[in-house]
């Protein structure tokens, strides 16, 4: 009875010290768009996080959605963070010690536009002339030195939807978005066979 009694003590020490001990970490999440955040919704980042912590139990991930501008702060200032979706080279200038994962997948900033009037996009200078519509505060290597020349006039908007309002309302000729958000809005009816997905992306990352 002793034995049984010891033994049920000691399991009852492992359980209380691996709850004491599990560390709980905030993971930051910046995007605001489909299918990374759906407001009220169960999406992709808390399916993500809910099967990690699922895994194991040493850490215990809480997801935390962060303004863009707010997480650049944390970066800078050398204090410890995770990111998920980002990946490392769009931080490496304000952290050059920035690690990251294998790649969860890949994605891509493609071009949307109007059946009517396809921009079949292949490189940069394909939009000379035009107005582009893409996110605020994002950075867009090769079309960076166009919208500074004034060459692609750039129109900044605080969600795809906006974007996508924008082209219906011909305010512009297209617009930038990422792959797997067009795929979302294709699979919900929101963007529909009117519009045209160019073939080429304007670039392709890992997230």
């Amino acid at each position: 009875m002793l034995i049984i009694y010891r033994l049920m003590t000691l399991i009852l020490c492992l359980a209380f010290s691996s709850v004491v001990f599990s560390l709980s970490v905030p993971v930051y999440v910046y995007h605001d768009d489909a299918p990374f955040f759906l407001d009220g919704k169960d999406d992709l980042s808390q399916q993500w996080v809910a099967a990690f912590n699922q895994k194991q139990s040493d850490i215990q991930l809480k997801l935390q959605h962060i303004e863009r501008p707010e997480l650049n702060v944390i970066v800078e200032a050398g204090k410890p963070y995770l990111i998920l979706w980002a990946n490392q080279l769009w931080f490496k200038h304000r952290d050059k010690g920035v690690l990251s994962s294998d790649p969860i997948f890949w994605d891509a900033d493609t071009l949307v536009s109007s059946q009517k009037n396809a921009i079949k996009y292949h490189q940069a200078t394909d939009l000379e002339g035009l107005n582009i519509g893409v996110r605020a505060g994002h950075y867009y290597s090769d079309l960076n030195p166009l919208f500074k020349a004034g060459f692609v006039h750039r129109v900044d908007a605080k969600s795809s939807f906006q974007n996508y309002e924008r082209l219906k309302a011909g305010k512009v000729d297209g617009f930038l978005d990422s792959r797997s958000t067009i795929i979302y809005m294709q699979k919900q009816k929101t963007l529909t066979s009117e519009f045209y997905v160019s073939i080429t992306p304007q670039d392709a990352f890992s997230r």
